[in-house]
């Protein structure tokens, strides 16, 4: 029903990771633990008061999508 593009990963503005095993490497991992730590440095030493509800998960939702994006786990 919703099949990827054929080249979607060839659009991609980032060099993909050379991935020859299934596991995960170690230069995907650092990547991954620096946006984690990244985002448990928003949260606890980003203080912005914007006073609107809920915008306390906005300072570790962007660190956690850039991770995410820049390390994607394919299927």
């Amino acid at each position: 029903m919703f099949a990827p593009a054929a080249n979607l990963r060839q659009a991609s503005r980032l060099p993909a990771l050379p991935r020859t095993v299934d596991r995960i490497s170690a230069s995907e991992f650092a990547l991954l633990l620096a946006c984690g730590a990244l985002a448990a440095m928003a949260v606890c030493g980003l203080h912005l008061s914007f006073r609107v509800p809920g915008h306390a998960i906005l300072r570790a939702v962007f660190p956690m999508a850039a991770g995410l994006a820049i390390v994607p786990r394919r299927a």
